[in-house]
Parts: C-alpha cells; sequence; structure tokens
C-alpha cells in the first residue's frame, strides 16, 4: 500500500482494525487462579501461573 490509501477513511480503518486484532491475538491474560500452557509449533514451552 501506499500513502495515498491511507488518506482514505476506509483504508485507515480497516488498517487500525488489522492492528487491534493482532495486538490481541498476541497477548493472553490468566486469571491468578487458573494455569495456562503456552505453545509453540505444537510443543509446550513454558506454563503461566504454576501452582
Amino acid at each position: 500500500m501506499n500513502a495515498v490509501n491511507f488518506r482514505n477513511p476506509v483504508m485507515l480503518g480497516l488498517a487500525l482494525l488489522v492492528l487491534v486484532i493482532l495486538a490481541a491475538a498476541t497477548f493472553a491474560v490468566v486469571p491468578e487462579t487458573r494455569q495456562a500452557v503456552v505453545y509453540r509449533l505444537g510443543q509446550p514451552r513454558r506454563v503461566v501461573n504454576p501452582y
């Protein structure tokens, strides 16, 4: 995309929406009363909130 496309409010809105979705998919919030296992490429990497 070039700079001209970002002058269009629809394109700017779509670009911001994509960035928000990517940011939300990057982070996970785990409550203190729960555990979570982080997998990377099908292999367990670490445990969040281990008991």
